[in-house]
């Protein structure tokens, strides 16, 4: 038997182990690991039904951005931060005089949610709201003689509670309609009701 003829032989042989080695590679699964959604953010639009003794306050829109992370057995327990916006624009006038009133709160708050499960798709979450309300308040006064403004700025302690219903179109997004109950302890107390939706994303 020549070189050529052995060198041959030697591969021939060599090859049903390199597909045995090969197929083997083949059969090893490598298990995907699994992802927690713990964070989410949501943006929301609500309608502000405010009352007060001292302000006449027409029902208007308003935005929100919240920001959370859920914790516990099922994600049960979540901290919520939330920063919101709603404006009024109030005109009037007495005499030869006339008002523009401008009013623009900005809330920060927080919310300590209990959200269990209520099927595979529904959650349903409720608890305490507490934090503060940036107030900002513009008048402008004129009339035949003069021309004036003034504005107002202030911090007003706020607190209440948060109820909500989320249907979860996926593992990152999902519906949120939610009411919310505050008072602004401002000079004159402010009930403020807050119905709202919004969509929640997970990350």
């Amino acid at each position: 038997m020549n070189k050529l003829t052995a060198s041959i032989l030697l591969l021939l042989i060599s090859i049903p182990g390199l597909f045995a080695q090969e197929n083997t590679g083949q059969a090893v699964a490598i298990p995907e690991a699994s992802v927690e959604r713990n964070f989410y953010l949501t943006p929301k639009f609500y309608l502000v039904f405010a009352d007060s003794d001292a302000i006449d306050f027409d029902t208007t829109g308003g935005i929100g951005l919240a920001f959370g992370y859920q914790f516990g057995p099922d994600k049960q327990i979540a901290v919520e931060g939330e920063i919101g916006y709603a404006g009024w624009e109030t005109d009037y006038g007495f005499y030869y005089t006339y008002v523009e009133d401008d009013l623009n709160v900005y809330p920060f708050l927080l919310t300590l949610k209990w959200n269990p499960k209520l099927s595979d798709k529904l959650r349903f979450s409720i608890g305490p709201t507490v934090g503060f309300t940036y107030i900002h308040r513009k008048i402008y006064e004129y009339n035949y003689w003069y021309w004036q403004s003034h504005s107002d700025d202030s911090w007003e302690f706020t607190y209440g509670g948060t109820a909500s219903i989320t249907y979860a179109f996926s593992e990152r997004l999902a519906l949120e309609v939610a009411y919310r109950f505050i008072l602004v302890d401002a000079d004159s107390e402010t009930r403020v009701h807050l119905p709202s939706v919004g969509l929640s994303l997970s990350f």
